[in-house]
Protein backbone atom coordinates (compact mmCIF):
# COMPACT_ATOMS: atom_id res chain seq x y z
CA UNK A 1 0.00 0.00 0.00
CA UNK A 2 1.03 3.56 -1.13
CA UNK A 3 2.89 5.56 1.66
CA UNK A 4 1.00 7.84 3.65
CA UNK A 5 3.57 10.73 3.60
CA UNK A 6 3.39 10.42 -0.19
CA UNK A 7 1.14 13.04 -0.03
CA UNK A 8 3.45 16.10 1.08
CA UNK A 9 3.46 17.54 -2.20
CA UNK A 10 -0.18 18.45 -2.18
CA UNK A 11 0.21 20.06 1.12
CA UNK A 12 2.82 22.09 0.40
CA UNK A 13 5.83 19.85 2.58
CA UNK A 14 9.51 20.02 0.12
CA UNK A 15 11.22 17.33 2.48
CA UNK A 16 12.46 14.70 -0.45
CA UNK A 17 11.69 11.40 -0.40
CA UNK A 18 13.33 9.10 2.29
CA UNK A 19 16.35 6.89 0.21
CA UNK A 20 15.94 4.69 2.76
CA UNK A 21 13.13 2.55 2.03
CA UNK A 22 13.24 0.41 -1.16
CA UNK A 23 11.30 0.96 -4.22
CA UNK A 24 7.92 -0.69 -3.93
CA UNK A 25 7.52 -1.14 -0.11
CA UNK A 26 4.64 1.06 -0.17
CA UNK A 27 3.07 -1.45 -3.47
CA UNK A 28 -0.04 -3.44 -3.43
CA UNK A 29 0.19 -6.71 -1.59
CA UNK A 30 0.60 -9.62 -3.59
CA UNK A 31 -2.19 -11.16 -5.38
CA UNK A 32 -3.75 -7.94 -6.03
CA UNK A 33 -3.97 -6.01 -8.97
CA UNK A 34 -0.86 -3.37 -9.61
CA UNK A 35 -2.46 -0.24 -9.77
CA UNK A 36 -0.71 3.29 -9.32
CA UNK A 37 -0.93 4.74 -5.63
CA UNK A 38 -3.70 7.17 -5.58
CA UNK A 39 -3.69 10.29 -5.36
CA UNK A 40 -0.56 10.54 -7.22
CA UNK A 41 0.62 9.71 -11.25
CA UNK A 42 3.04 6.36 -11.73
CA UNK A 43 5.27 8.55 -13.60
CA UNK A 44 6.50 10.57 -10.22
CA UNK A 45 7.46 7.60 -8.92
CA UNK A 46 11.36 8.10 -8.14
CA UNK A 47 11.09 11.69 -9.19
CA UNK A 48 11.18 15.04 -7.29
CA UNK A 49 6.93 16.23 -7.00
CA UNK A 50 6.45 19.20 -8.63
CA UNK A 51 4.93 22.65 -7.04
CA UNK A 52 1.45 22.82 -6.64
CA UNK A 53 0.09 25.07 -9.29
CA UNK A 54 -3.12 26.66 -9.26
CA UNK A 55 -6.43 24.67 -10.41
CA UNK A 56 -6.79 25.30 -14.09
CA UNK A 57 -3.42 26.34 -14.79
CA UNK A 58 -0.76 24.28 -17.09
CA UNK A 59 1.60 22.10 -14.48
CA UNK A 60 4.45 22.17 -17.11
CA UNK A 61 5.54 22.75 -20.96
CA UNK A 62 8.47 22.07 -22.80
CA UNK A 63 10.54 18.59 -22.82
CA UNK A 64 9.61 17.32 -19.43
CA UNK A 65 5.74 17.67 -20.36
CA UNK A 66 6.52 15.91 -24.09
CA UNK A 67 8.08 12.69 -21.80
CA UNK A 68 5.29 12.59 -19.56
CA UNK A 69 2.65 12.49 -22.86
CA UNK A 70 4.61 9.31 -23.82
CA UNK A 71 3.99 7.75 -20.26
CA UNK A 72 0.32 5.99 -20.23
CA UNK A 73 -2.43 8.38 -19.00
CA UNK A 74 -3.16 7.71 -15.41
CA UNK A 75 -5.95 9.48 -13.67
CA UNK A 76 -4.83 11.90 -10.69
CA UNK A 77 -6.96 12.30 -7.84
CA UNK A 78 -6.28 14.81 -5.24
CA UNK A 79 -8.16 14.13 -1.66
CA UNK A 80 -9.88 16.71 -0.29
CA UNK A 81 -10.15 15.00 3.64
CA UNK A 82 -7.81 15.28 6.28
CA UNK A 83 -4.74 12.19 5.36
CA UNK A 84 -4.52 9.96 7.76
CA UNK A 85 -0.91 10.48 9.79
CA UNK A 86 1.78 8.31 9.69
CA UNK A 87 2.00 6.01 12.86
CA UNK A 88 6.44 6.02 12.31
CA UNK A 89 6.10 9.91 12.58
CA UNK A 90 3.47 10.06 15.38
CA UNK A 91 5.20 11.05 18.81
CA UNK A 92 4.38 8.89 21.19
CA UNK A 93 1.41 9.31 24.00
CA UNK A 94 -0.03 10.90 21.36
CA UNK A 95 -3.88 10.28 20.53
CA UNK A 96 -4.66 8.92 17.62
CA UNK A 97 -7.49 10.18 15.41
CA UNK A 98 -10.57 8.03 14.13
CA UNK A 99 -9.48 6.17 10.98
CA UNK A 100 -12.53 7.29 9.43
CA UNK A 101 -14.60 10.41 9.38
CA UNK A 102 -18.14 11.42 10.38
CA UNK A 103 -20.59 10.10 7.95
CA UNK A 104 -22.34 13.60 8.43
CA UNK A 105 -19.21 14.85 6.55
CA UNK A 106 -19.68 15.96 2.89
CA UNK A 107 -16.23 15.46 2.07
CA UNK A 108 -14.99 12.36 4.07
CA UNK A 109 -12.46 10.25 2.14
CA UNK A 110 -14.10 6.81 0.84
CA UNK A 111 -13.34 4.01 2.66
CA UNK A 112 -10.11 1.94 2.31
CA UNK A 113 -10.40 -1.08 0.36
CA UNK A 114 -7.73 -3.00 2.17
CA UNK A 115 -8.54 -2.28 5.79
CA UNK A 116 -10.70 -4.70 7.60
CA UNK A 117 -13.91 -2.67 8.66
CA UNK A 118 -14.16 -2.36 12.61
CA UNK A 119 -16.98 -4.53 14.26
CA UNK A 120 -19.62 -3.39 15.66
CA UNK A 121 -19.69 -3.27 19.76
CA UNK A 122 -21.40 -6.16 21.66
CA UNK A 123 -24.11 -4.84 23.41
CA UNK A 124 -24.37 -4.83 26.65
CA UNK A 125 -25.87 -7.55 29.07
CA UNK A 126 -29.73 -6.77 30.28
CA UNK A 127 -27.79 -6.83 33.88
CA UNK A 128 -25.96 -3.94 33.13
CA UNK A 129 -28.68 -1.97 31.24
CA UNK A 130 -30.80 -2.07 34.52
CA UNK A 131 -28.07 -1.03 36.70
CA UNK A 132 -28.01 2.35 37.32
CA UNK A 133 -24.68 4.31 37.44
CA UNK A 134 -22.61 5.04 40.67
CA UNK A 135 -22.88 8.54 41.07
CA UNK A 136 -19.62 8.46 42.36
CA UNK A 137 -18.19 6.96 38.94
CA UNK A 138 -19.63 10.07 37.13
CA UNK A 139 -17.68 12.39 35.43
CA UNK A 140 -16.62 15.46 37.99
CA UNK A 141 -17.71 13.65 40.86
CA UNK A 142 -15.24 14.20 43.59
CA UNK A 143 -16.83 12.00 46.10
CA UNK A 144 -19.97 11.50 48.34
CA UNK A 145 -20.63 14.97 50.44
CA UNK A 146 -17.32 16.50 49.32
CA UNK A 147 -17.53 20.02 48.41
CA UNK A 148 -17.50 21.01 44.52
CA UNK A 149 -18.05 16.68 44.01
CA UNK A 150 -21.50 16.23 41.98
CA UNK A 151 -22.24 12.74 43.71
CA UNK A 152 -25.05 12.67 46.13
CA UNK A 153 -25.04 14.97 49.09
CA UNK A 154 -25.21 13.32 52.34
CA UNK A 155 -26.82 14.41 55.66
CA UNK A 156 -24.55 16.66 57.99
CA UNK A 157 -23.16 14.49 60.37
CA UNK A 158 -23.94 11.02 58.75
CA UNK A 159 -22.28 8.11 57.36
CA UNK A 160 -22.38 6.94 53.43
CA UNK A 161 -24.26 3.59 53.20
CA UNK A 162 -27.31 1.83 54.53
CA UNK A 163 -26.07 1.04 57.58
CA UNK A 164 -24.84 4.53 59.13
CA UNK A 165 -26.09 6.08 62.18
CA UNK A 166 -28.52 8.95 62.15
CA UNK A 167 -27.49 11.94 61.56
CA UNK A 168 -26.15 13.70 64.83
CA UNK A 169 -29.07 16.55 65.09
CA UNK A 170 -31.83 13.63 64.16
CA UNK A 171 -30.62 11.96 66.81
CA UNK A 172 -29.97 14.91 69.68
CA UNK A 173 -33.86 16.05 68.38
CA UNK A 174 -34.78 12.69 69.62
CA UNK A 175 -33.19 12.35 72.63
CA UNK A 176 -34.31 15.78 73.65
CA UNK A 177 -38.29 14.86 72.45
CA UNK A 178 -37.82 11.35 74.20
CA UNK A 179 -36.86 13.07 77.59
CA UNK A 180 -39.51 15.95 77.44
CA UNK A 181 -41.98 12.74 77.04
CA UNK A 182 -40.84 10.83 80.20
CA UNK A 183 -41.18 14.40 82.54
CA UNK A 184 -44.63 14.79 81.00
CA UNK A 185 -45.69 11.66 82.31
CA UNK A 186 -43.82 11.07 85.37
CA UNK A 187 -44.65 14.80 86.13
CA UNK A 188 -48.74 14.22 85.47
CA UNK A 189 -49.41 10.71 85.77
CA UNK A 190 -48.67 10.23 89.56
CA UNK A 191 -51.07 13.51 90.17
CA UNK A 192 -54.13 12.05 87.96
CA UNK A 193 -53.22 8.89 89.76
CA UNK A 194 -53.73 10.45 93.15
CA UNK A 195 -56.75 12.82 92.10
CA UNK A 196 -59.05 10.33 89.95
CA UNK A 197 -58.24 8.00 93.15
CA UNK A 198 -59.24 10.17 96.10
CA UNK A 199 -62.73 9.92 97.45
CA UNK A 200 -65.85 11.77 95.84
CA UNK A 201 -68.33 13.38 97.94
CA UNK A 202 -71.58 15.37 96.74
CA UNK A 203 -70.74 19.13 97.01
CA UNK A 204 -73.01 20.96 94.26
CA UNK A 205 -74.92 23.53 95.72
CA UNK A 206 -79.08 23.09 95.39
CA UNK A 207 -82.20 25.14 95.24
CA UNK A 208 -81.11 28.64 92.80
CA UNK A 209 -77.73 28.90 91.74
CA UNK A 210 -75.96 32.12 90.39
CA UNK A 211 -75.65 31.94 86.69
CA UNK A 212 -72.35 30.60 84.98
CA UNK A 213 -69.31 33.51 85.86
CA UNK A 214 -66.38 34.02 84.25
CA UNK A 215 -62.89 32.76 85.63
CA UNK A 216 -62.94 29.51 88.20
CA UNK A 217 -63.47 29.55 92.02
CA UNK A 218 -62.84 26.92 94.53
CA UNK A 219 -64.02 26.35 97.91
CA UNK A 220 -61.91 24.53 100.11
CA UNK A 221 -62.13 23.26 103.50
CA UNK A 222 -60.42 21.61 106.39
CA UNK A 223 -62.03 19.85 108.62
CA UNK A 224 -61.49 18.86 112.67
CA UNK A 225 -63.45 15.47 112.18
CA UNK A 226 -62.00 12.81 114.22
CA UNK A 227 -63.59 10.16 111.81
CA UNK A 228 -60.98 7.18 110.89
CA UNK A 229 -58.25 8.24 113.46
CA UNK A 230 -56.44 5.91 115.82
CA UNK A 231 -56.45 6.65 119.63
CA UNK A 232 -52.80 7.85 119.41
CA UNK A 233 -53.67 10.12 116.51
CA UNK A 234 -56.46 11.48 118.34
CA UNK A 235 -54.74 12.29 121.22
CA UNK A 236 -51.73 13.89 119.07
CA UNK A 237 -54.18 16.26 116.88
CA UNK A 238 -57.32 16.97 119.46
CA UNK A 239 -60.57 18.00 117.59
CA UNK A 240 -63.70 17.89 117.97
CA UNK A 241 -66.03 15.20 118.56
CA UNK A 242 -65.87 11.60 117.05
CA UNK A 243 -69.52 12.02 115.09
CA UNK A 244 -68.99 15.78 114.64
CA UNK A 245 -67.89 17.98 111.49
CA UNK A 246 -66.81 21.31 111.58
CA UNK A 247 -64.95 23.35 109.89
CA UNK A 248 -61.63 25.16 110.90
CA UNK A 249 -60.54 26.28 107.24
CA UNK A 250 -63.08 27.91 104.75
CA UNK A 251 -61.29 29.51 101.69
CA UNK A 252 -62.47 30.72 98.36
CA UNK A 253 -59.54 30.41 95.44
CA UNK A 254 -60.57 32.66 92.52
CA UNK A 255 -58.52 32.40 89.35
CA UNK A 256 -59.58 35.21 87.25
CA UNK A 257 -59.49 36.38 83.61
CA UNK A 258 -58.01 39.43 84.42
CA UNK A 259 -55.99 39.78 87.27
CA UNK A 260 -54.07 37.48 89.56
CA UNK A 261 -55.20 34.36 91.77
CA UNK A 262 -56.96 35.43 95.15
CA UNK A 263 -56.96 33.35 97.87
CA UNK A 264 -59.78 34.77 100.39
CA UNK A 265 -60.65 33.29 104.11
CA UNK A 266 -64.07 33.32 105.23
CA UNK A 267 -63.68 33.39 109.11
CA UNK A 268 -65.33 29.70 110.48
CA UNK A 269 -67.47 32.14 113.13
CA UNK A 270 -69.02 34.47 110.42
CA UNK A 271 -72.53 35.11 110.98
CA UNK A 272 -74.43 34.21 108.16
CA UNK A 273 -77.83 32.96 106.79
CA UNK A 274 -77.98 28.89 106.52
CA UNK A 275 -80.65 27.82 104.23
CA UNK A 276 -83.16 25.50 106.58
CA UNK A 277 -81.25 26.83 109.44
CA UNK A 278 -81.75 30.60 109.68
CA UNK A 279 -78.74 32.17 111.24
CA UNK A 280 -75.74 30.78 112.61
CA UNK A 281 -72.27 30.64 112.33
CA UNK A 282 -70.89 29.59 108.76
CA UNK A 283 -68.61 26.68 109.99
CA UNK A 284 -72.42 25.29 111.32
CA UNK A 285 -73.56 24.37 107.72
CA UNK A 286 -71.14 22.25 107.60
CA UNK A 287 -72.09 20.04 110.58
CA UNK A 288 -75.60 20.27 109.36
CA UNK A 289 -75.44 19.40 105.47
CA UNK A 290 -71.74 18.77 104.75
CA UNK A 291 -69.76 20.30 102.07
CA UNK A 292 -73.14 20.54 100.16
CA UNK A 293 -74.92 23.02 102.06
CA UNK A 294 -71.97 24.91 103.10
CA UNK A 295 -71.71 25.55 99.51
CA UNK A 296 -74.85 26.52 99.55
CA UNK A 297 -74.93 28.92 102.38
CA UNK A 298 -71.46 30.87 100.13
CA UNK A 299 -73.52 31.32 97.41
CA UNK A 300 -76.65 32.35 98.92
CA UNK A 301 -74.72 34.67 100.70
CA UNK A 302 -71.99 35.84 98.60
CA UNK A 303 -73.80 36.05 95.23
CA UNK A 304 -70.22 33.61 93.96
CA UNK A 305 -70.80 30.87 92.18
CA UNK A 306 -68.66 27.55 93.50
CA UNK A 307 -67.29 25.35 90.15
CA UNK A 308 -65.47 22.94 92.37
CA UNK A 309 -64.74 21.53 95.99
CA UNK A 310 -61.71 19.84 97.85
CA UNK A 311 -61.57 18.82 101.57
CA UNK A 312 -58.94 18.04 103.85
CA UNK A 313 -59.31 15.78 106.78
CA UNK A 314 -56.44 16.61 110.29
CA UNK A 315 -54.69 13.28 109.37
CA UNK A 316 -54.52 13.86 105.67
CA UNK A 317 -52.85 17.46 106.21
CA UNK A 318 -50.16 15.60 108.66
CA UNK A 319 -49.40 12.63 105.66
CA UNK A 320 -49.21 15.97 103.32
CA UNK A 321 -46.49 17.61 104.98
CA UNK A 322 -44.85 14.52 106.45
CA UNK A 323 -44.78 13.15 103.12
CA UNK A 324 -42.92 16.77 101.65
CA UNK A 325 -40.14 16.47 105.06
CA UNK A 326 -41.65 18.92 106.90
CA UNK A 327 -42.68 22.94 106.12
CA UNK A 328 -40.10 25.76 106.96
CA UNK A 329 -41.70 28.40 108.88
CA UNK A 330 -41.12 31.71 110.78
CA UNK A 331 -42.51 32.81 113.96
CA UNK A 332 -42.44 36.03 115.67
CA UNK A 333 -43.16 34.94 118.92
CA UNK A 334 -43.12 31.67 120.80
CA UNK A 335 -46.43 29.44 120.21
CA UNK A 336 -47.90 27.56 122.71
CA UNK A 337 -51.41 25.95 123.50
CA UNK A 338 -53.04 22.90 125.03
CA UNK A 339 -55.71 22.47 123.09
CA UNK A 340 -54.12 22.37 119.78
CA UNK A 341 -51.41 20.59 121.11
CA UNK A 342 -48.47 22.53 119.96
CA UNK A 343 -45.60 24.16 121.61
CA UNK A 344 -43.13 25.97 119.39
CA UNK A 345 -40.04 28.20 120.08
CA UNK A 346 -39.95 31.88 118.19
CA UNK A 347 -37.43 31.72 114.83
CA UNK A 348 -37.59 29.83 111.83
CA UNK A 349 -37.72 26.44 111.67
CA UNK A 350 -39.14 22.61 110.01
CA UNK A 351 -42.53 22.14 111.52
CA UNK A 352 -43.31 18.24 111.28
CA UNK A 353 -47.17 17.45 110.11
CA UNK A 354 -48.38 17.09 113.94
CA UNK A 355 -46.95 20.85 115.18
CA UNK A 356 -48.14 22.07 111.46
CA UNK A 357 -51.44 21.19 111.97
CA UNK A 358 -51.05 22.42 115.73
CA UNK A 359 -49.58 25.71 113.90
CA UNK A 360 -52.79 26.11 111.79
CA UNK A 361 -55.22 25.54 114.46
CA UNK A 362 -54.54 27.82 117.28
CA UNK A 363 -56.41 30.28 118.43
CA UNK A 364 -56.77 30.93 122.40
CA UNK A 365 -52.97 32.32 122.42
CA UNK A 366 -52.88 34.20 119.50
CA UNK A 367 -53.91 38.35 120.51
CA UNK A 368 -56.09 38.02 116.98
CA UNK A 369 -57.95 35.23 117.59
CA UNK A 370 -59.39 33.54 114.50
CA UNK A 371 -57.82 36.08 112.39
CA UNK A 372 -54.56 35.27 113.17
CA UNK A 373 -55.48 31.88 112.87
CA UNK A 374 -56.78 32.51 109.24
CA UNK A 375 -53.37 34.56 108.54
CA UNK A 376 -51.78 31.60 109.94
CA UNK A 377 -53.37 29.36 107.18
CA UNK A 378 -52.90 30.82 104.53
CA UNK A 379 -49.45 31.23 105.23
CA UNK A 380 -48.98 27.70 105.73
CA UNK A 381 -51.51 26.57 102.29
CA UNK A 382 -48.84 28.64 100.23
CA UNK A 383 -45.79 27.33 101.67
CA UNK A 384 -46.88 23.68 101.33
CA UNK A 385 -48.63 23.78 97.61
CA UNK A 386 -45.07 25.73 96.75
CA UNK A 387 -43.02 23.33 97.92
CA UNK A 388 -45.09 20.45 96.52
CA UNK A 389 -44.16 22.07 93.08
CA UNK A 390 -40.83 22.90 93.23
CA UNK A 391 -38.01 21.06 91.09
CA UNK A 392 -36.34 19.56 94.39
CA UNK A 393 -39.21 17.80 95.35
CA UNK A 394 -40.64 16.66 91.23
CA UNK A 395 -37.30 15.46 90.60
CA UNK A 396 -37.27 13.17 93.98
CA UNK A 397 -39.06 10.18 92.70
CA UNK A 398 -39.53 8.81 96.70
CA UNK A 399 -40.61 12.12 97.80
CA UNK A 400 -42.80 12.61 94.57
CA UNK A 401 -44.57 9.66 94.70
CA UNK A 402 -44.79 9.77 98.48
CA UNK A 403 -46.58 13.25 97.90
CA UNK A 404 -48.73 11.64 95.77
CA UNK A 405 -49.78 8.93 97.65
CA UNK A 406 -50.72 11.13 100.65
CA UNK A 407 -52.64 13.23 98.53
CA UNK A 408 -54.49 10.27 97.38
CA UNK A 409 -55.88 9.28 100.76
CA UNK A 410 -55.84 12.72 102.48
CA UNK A 411 -58.16 14.96 100.06
CA UNK A 412 -62.02 14.52 98.96
CA UNK A 413 -63.37 16.23 95.84
CA UNK A 414 -66.45 17.12 94.60
CA UNK A 415 -68.41 15.25 91.98
CA UNK A 416 -68.30 17.82 89.13
CA UNK A 417 -65.15 18.92 90.33
CA UNK A 418 -62.61 17.99 86.91
CA UNK A 419 -58.90 17.50 85.91
CA UNK A 420 -59.32 21.03 84.54
CA UNK A 421 -60.28 22.41 88.16
CA UNK A 422 -57.14 20.27 89.84
CA UNK A 423 -55.14 22.17 87.51
CA UNK A 424 -56.72 25.56 88.27
CA UNK A 425 -56.16 24.40 92.50
CA UNK A 426 -52.34 24.45 91.77
CA UNK A 427 -51.88 26.75 89.58
CA UNK A 428 -53.70 29.38 91.92
CA UNK A 429 -52.53 28.25 95.04
CA UNK A 430 -48.55 28.18 93.77
CA UNK A 431 -49.24 31.45 92.65
CA UNK A 432 -50.43 32.62 95.64
CA UNK A 433 -47.63 30.93 97.76
CA UNK A 434 -45.08 32.75 95.91
CA UNK A 435 -46.25 35.96 96.94
CA UNK A 436 -47.84 36.72 93.59
CA UNK A 437 -51.62 36.91 94.35
CA UNK A 438 -54.12 38.49 96.59
CA UNK A 439 -54.25 37.27 100.21
CA UNK A 440 -56.66 38.47 102.52
CA UNK A 441 -59.85 37.66 104.82
CA UNK A 442 -63.59 38.71 104.33
CA UNK A 443 -63.80 42.25 105.54
CA UNK A 444 -65.07 42.60 109.30
CA UNK A 445 -66.65 45.22 110.82
CA UNK A 446 -67.12 43.46 114.37
CA UNK A 447 -64.86 40.22 115.63
CA UNK A 448 -66.80 39.73 118.66
CA UNK A 449 -70.31 40.18 117.56
CA UNK A 450 -72.83 38.94 120.68
CA UNK A 451 -75.28 36.17 118.94
CA UNK A 452 -77.49 33.29 120.18
CA UNK A 453 -74.66 31.02 118.78
CA UNK A 454 -72.13 33.10 121.05
CA UNK A 455 -69.37 35.36 119.86
CA UNK A 456 -69.12 35.73 115.97
CA UNK A 457 -67.77 37.64 112.86
CA UNK A 458 -69.82 40.48 111.52
CA UNK A 459 -68.83 41.32 108.04
CA UNK A 460 -68.20 44.86 106.65
CA UNK A 461 -71.32 45.07 104.01
CA UNK A 462 -69.82 47.75 101.69
CA UNK A 463 -66.03 46.36 101.57
CA UNK A 464 -67.21 42.78 100.92
CA UNK A 465 -69.92 44.08 98.38
CA UNK A 466 -67.05 44.88 96.62
CA UNK A 467 -64.78 41.41 96.92
CA UNK A 468 -67.71 39.55 96.01
CA UNK A 469 -67.90 41.73 92.96
CA UNK A 470 -64.52 41.20 91.89
CA UNK A 471 -64.82 37.14 91.97
CA UNK A 472 -68.30 37.40 89.96
CA UNK A 473 -66.61 39.40 87.13
CA UNK A 474 -63.23 37.40 87.19
CA UNK A 475 -61.25 40.57 87.68
CA UNK A 476 -59.02 41.07 90.42
CA UNK A 477 -57.14 44.16 89.47
CA UNK A 478 -58.74 46.04 92.46
CA UNK A 479 -58.72 43.70 95.55
CA UNK A 480 -55.02 44.85 96.22
CA UNK A 481 -56.29 47.40 98.91
CA UNK A 482 -57.24 44.11 101.33
CA UNK A 483 -53.99 41.97 100.74
CA UNK A 484 -52.67 41.01 104.03
CA UNK A 485 -55.11 43.56 105.91
CA UNK A 486 -56.62 41.18 107.73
Amino acid sequence: MAGRDDLDWLYGRDDAPDPSRPFGEDAAPSGAPSTPERGRAASDFGQPAPPPVAPGASRSTGAADGARRDQPATAVFIPRGRAEPDPRRTPPGTPSRAPYASPADPYASPADPWREPPSAPAPPPRSAMRRRPDPAALPGAVGPGEPGGTGPRLPRGGRPGPGGRAPRRRRVVRWTVGVIAVLLVYMLAFPAWAWFGSARVEATSTGQRPGRQPGITLLMTGSDSRVGLTASQTHAYGGGAENSARTDTIMLLHIPLVGAPALVSIPRDSYVAIPGHGKNKINAAYAFGGPQLLAQTIEQDTGVRIDGYVGLGFDGFVSIIDSLGGIRMCLDAPMSDKDAHVDLPAGCQTLTGAQALGYVRMRKADPLGDIGRIQRQRAMVGATVHKAVSPLTVINPVRWIGLNNAVRGAISRGTDTGPLDAMALLYGAAVVGSGGGHTFSVPAANTSYRTPAGDAVLWDDAKAKVVFRALQTGNTTGLGQFDKKN
